[in-house]
């Protein structure tokens, strides 16, 4: 089933006649219908920096990944959505080349049910996440850290839901930093989004 616009929908309906609102994640396509066969892939690509020991290495990282249900396989009983990062590159002059992604277990984020943007009719508020396992070797040797959850921003778009959805970093990883937004290159004219 070739998704045209794959979207981590928050859905609020009203069980039963209840006024109590349930919310659940959903990934859907471009009709709105709920896509209940995951995960669904993605690459996100874009310009970065990596700096170890004060030293800056301007690149293009890529990273490779899925999103699924959390826990996986629950549709539709599921808390959340899972983000893994299974592979990327980094490419670019100087540097670069000597800058490697580890990926001997992905890098993996959760968010939850309640974490979905909610700021009709441009669904862009930024939700914030933790992967863990991240595994980065700089210029300089490991960068060291991988224990520890790198913080990251995932915003449906610049300005609407309609933009490339795009993750943001501005974090410490052991001994290194990045910085850098990464937007959705995986599929022209389709797109994942988190409502």
């Amino acid at each position: 089933m070739k998704l045209k616009k794959a979207m981590i929908f928050v859905a609020v309906s009203s069980a039963m006649g209840l006024s109590a609102n349930v919310m659940a994640a959903e990934i859907r396509d471009n009709s709105g219908a709920a896509v209940a066969s995951t995960p669904v892939s993605a690459t996100f690509r874009g310009a970065s920096a990596l700096t170890q020991y004060g030293i800056p290495v301007n690149c293009t990282l890529e990273l490779d990944g899925s999103v699924d249900y959390y826990p996986a396989g629950t549709y539709p009983n599921h808390t959340g959505a899972i983000i893994k990062v299974t592979g990327g590159n980094v490419s670019g002059g100087g540097y670069c080349s000597a800058v490697v992604l580890g990926f001997s277990t992905p890098w993996t984020a959760i968010a939850d049910n309640s974490d979905a943007p909610t700021d009709s009719p441009n669904f862009v508020d930024p939700v914030s996440l933790q992967f863990n396992n991240v595994d980065v070797t700089g210029p300089l040797g490991p960068c060291g850290g991988s224990t520890t959850p790198v913080p990251a921003t995932f915003r449906n778009g610049a300005a609407s839901y309609l933009d490339e959805s795009e993750f943001t970093f501005n974090a410490t990883v052991g001994n290194c930093t990045v910085n850098g937004t990464l937007q959705n290159v995986s599929h022209p004219g389709d797109d994942i989004n988190v409502w």
